[in-house]
């Protein structure tokens, strides 16, 4: 998916005059609106941290994920934790393959809780665009700026999103993984937050809160849900909640997480491969607002008994 943009510096405003920097600027402003998501407009977007494997026919991990292109949002090319140190002929076909799904293709930067300098950040980025031609950048590693030692960085995420948009334009992606909830003031530092990421245990609990209010105030499409440990028991209420949780982005899988010692290394990575075909079929119902009606042929397959409740008036109500 390609939108044209035309980026202007401060000489080339300069020289465009009346009529014709107006039609840039509305060109511009087109092409954005027409790049962005529509707050309640539901996608599924995963968490592709697997090798480029386009080569592997029916068992490629990219190609099982990008045949539901229709739901997608975002995907993610994490070489080797970044951008690699080359450009690679496989990530470059694999990147292809991904846009031309109609994903917005993401390079994978890490920015180690806002101590790893900005311009190692900021040329990680160039190499995603110069090698793979990517939408926009996932910002790994955010803080959620709750506590008194992550606060003094929300402004480095500040700066580093100004500087992002002021040299590739509004219409590149900037998206920051906190992995959990945030401050108000960290909203501003993305256009899109991953604000969950954790176990769906944990995002059915009810005293984990996943949602702070100053968060209702923005678009819904600013945020992004990632939930493991998804099972054919609970994948309902799950999605149920995503859907009330105010995230239209979302991404469930079935596998777990273990950790290990070395965080960047756990002992079960949920990532390491595509959700089980159930759950990825259930949640392209869910993006397409049919998870009511699956929830009825869930019923009817397990061969659970309707519920039959009395109107008193002679007629009965019948439930799957």
């Amino acid at each position: 998916m390609t939108q044209k943009i035309t980026v202007l510096t401060t000489d080339e405003r300069g020289r465009f005059k009346g009529e014709a920097l107006s039609q840039v600027e509305e060109s511009n402003a087109l092409a954005v609106e027409r790049y962005r998501f529509r707050p309640g407009q539901r996608h599924l977007s995963p968490i592709t941290y697997w090798w480029a494997d386009w080569y592997s026919g029916d068992s490629s991990k990219w190609g099982k994920t990008l045949t539901l292109s229709d739901a997608l949002g975002f995907v993610i090319l994490n070489i080797s934790s970044g951008s690699g140190t080359a450009k690679d002929a496989d990530w470059e076909e694999q990147a292809r393959r991904a846009k031309t799904s109609g994903a917005r293709v993401l390079g994978y930067v890490r920015t180690t809780f806002g101590k790893r300098p900005k311009a190692e950040v900021m040329q990680e980025i160039q190499n995603h665009i110069d090698w793979y031609g990517v939408d926009g950048v996932f910002l790994d590693e955010a803080v959620n700026g709750w506590d008194d030692a992550q606060k003094p960085y929300i402004p480095y995420y500040q700066d580093l999103y100004d500087s992002i948009k002021a040299k590739y334009g509004e219409i590149f992606w900037v998206i920051n993984n906190p992995g959990s909830n945030t401050v108000e003031a960290m909203v501003s530092t993305a256009d899109v937050l991953m604000t969950y990421e954790q176990s769906a245990e944990k995002y059915l609990a009810p005293e984990v809160p996943v949602t702070p209010d100053h968060y209702r105030k923005y678009p819904s499409s600013k945020f992004w849900h990632v939930v493991h440990d998804v099972t054919q028991e609970n994948y309902v209420a799950v999605m149920e909640k995503a859907a009330a949780e105010h995230a239209d982005h979302v991404y469930l899988t079935d596998l777990s997480f273990v950790p290990s010692p070395d965080p960047q290394t756990p002992a079960v990575n949920p990532y390491a491969a595509p959700p089980s075909d159930w759950l990825l079929e259930r949640q392209l119902i869910w993006a397409r607002g049919g998870l009511e009606l699956q929830k009825q042929i869930d019923s009817i397959q397990t061969g659970a008994a309707p519920a039959v409740s009395d109107n008193g008036d002679g007629t009965a109500t019948i439930t799957l």
